[in-house]
């Protein structure tokens, strides 16, 4: 079988590990995107403490949303040029915070003092509706990324809201129950 290797490579904290694993295996700073030179070498520093050989392994990339092409492209020729990786799937923050959810939902992700906020309908995010903003304005953010959502969308991203924090816990809340699952970013993801 053939090793994945996860990076959830977040501003605030990269967390990285093993597909099978049941939970990250390293936990280091984070690095932004836009910083080619440290980003490449958090990426070093990260397949050196998994002690795993980057030629021989394929990697699950989680990009934080505001990624641009040409920092996704950086990414793909350091992954590909520098470390040789069989594969790469990069995806998007938000939409993995679904994963062993259901597909439809708003995704408001907490990290450091601010938050961003995104509706996922059907797997896909809606991207022209993301709002970031302070922990002190997040009921703002909330009401503009559904406002900005076609209004036959609302009802359905509404009855799920998916609260991720770098604190390594998931909240789904829902009208009728709230489930607490552990969250992919920084504490466990599960196969």
């Amino acid at each position: 079988m053939e090793t994945v290797v996860i990076i959830d490579a977040g501003a605030s904290s990269w967390c990285c590990g093993y597909h099978e694993s049941e939970g990250p295996d390293v936990t280091m700073p984070g690095v932004r995107f836009t910083d080619h030179a440290a980003w490449a070498s958090q990426l070093a520093a990260a397949f050196e403490q998994l002690e795993v050989d980057p030629s021989e392994v394929s990697v699950l990339l989680s990009e934080p949303p505001g990624v641009s092409a040409a920092d996704r492209e950086h990414a793909a020729k350091t992954l590909f040029h520098e470390h040789r990786v069989l594969a790469l799937n990069i995806a998007a923050s938000p939409i993995q915070a679904l994963y062993h959810f259901d597909k439809t939902a708003l995704v408001v992700d907490c990290a450091g003092d601010g938050a961003s906020v995104y509706a996922v309908y059907d797997g896909f995010a809606l991207l022209e509706g993301a709002a970031i903003a302070p922990l002190t304005d997040l009921a703002d953010a909330i009401l503009r990324t559904v406002a900005l959502v076609d209004t036959s969308l609302r009802g359905a991203l509404l009855s799920q809201v998916a609260l991720t924090l770098t604190l390594s816990i998931t909240l789904i809340l829902t009208r009728t129950r709230t489930r607490s699952r552990t969250c992919r970013r920084c504490s466990s993801w599960e196969r």
